[in-house]
């Protein structure tokens, strides 16, 4: 597998595809942040989980799209009440109007999927695109200070870095591969082959966000998050010591 397209067109497709329900700390954000009369859009659908649940909360106006085909016509299938308008797009590339959604939805990672700095911006910017001035977004994001504090997630930080050292690989020490694919250890991990996806530091989402004109308005990590408490910005997370998923509520400037 060459891309983390391909993953999810083969290993992870399944479980992706199936996926059902919102998790508590996604709960948590739509209903405090998002207005079930605005226009919303959510990125990287998979198999609908998080719009449909939107649906079934009286959100309306609703649209969807995914990167693999195979998932938009899962979430079409799903959606008997034809609810949502799912589309195959690529978040680099997005074929909706300037200001065209109220609010977006970018909640399960998929900034961490784009391999390259310049993908994950230029995707950025997109959402930002997208979104009307004052419009709202949810983001999330594999949160690098919790691998850092894993056991083994941190010796096999320790053991990439080496290997990088020894092959003189230029990566980020944040751009990491895949340890599990399919619910099985990924042995290409070891060594540090491909598809790879980006996990950011806290004070690294303040920057990222505000460079496309987004004002960070709430801060936490998934089970923090989940139990109801977020910080008032990133600054005041980091500073919390708190690590997991990094979760974000934003106003478009």
């Amino acid at each position: 597998m060459k891309t983390n397209q391909d993953v999810y067109t083969t290993v992870e497709f399944d479980q992706w595809a199936g996926r059902e329900e919102l998790l508590p700390e996604e709960r948590f954000l739509i209903s405090k942040y998002l207005a079930t009369g605005g226009s919303t859009l959510e990125a990287g659908t998979g198999g609908g989980r998080i719009i449909l649940a939107c649906a079934a909360m009286g959100f309306q106006r609703l649209s969807a799209f995914d990167f693999v085909p195979g998932f938009v016509e899962a979430a079409r299938r799903r959606d008997t009440a034809k609810a949502v308008d799912f589309r195959v797009g690529d978040a680099r590339r997005l074929e909706y109007a300037d200001g065209a959604f109220d609010q977006i939805i970018y909640l399960q990672q998929i900034l961490s999927l784009l391999e390259s700095a310049e993908d994950r911006q230029q995707a950025l910017r997109e959402a930002a695109r997208i979104v009307r001035p004052g419009g709202v977004a949810l983001f999330s994001f594999l949160g690098y200070e919790a691998r850092l504090r894993g056991r083994s997630s941190a010796m096999m930080l320790r053991y990439l870095r080496l290997l990088r050292a020894i092959s003189g690989a230029k990566r980020s020490p944040q751009t990491l591969p895949w340890l599990n694919l399919g619910g099985k250890w990924n042995y290409g991990a070891l060594l540090d082959r491909g598809p790879y996806v980006y996990w950011y530091r806290i004070p690294e989402v303040h920057e990222f966000l505000s460079s496309a004109g987004f004002e960070i308005t709430a801060a936490g990590v998934g089970h923090e998050v989940a139990r109801g408490r977020i910080h008032e910005s990133c600054a005041a997370l980091a500073g919390s010591g708190a690590a997991g998923t990094i979760y974000v509520a934003c106003r478009r400037r």
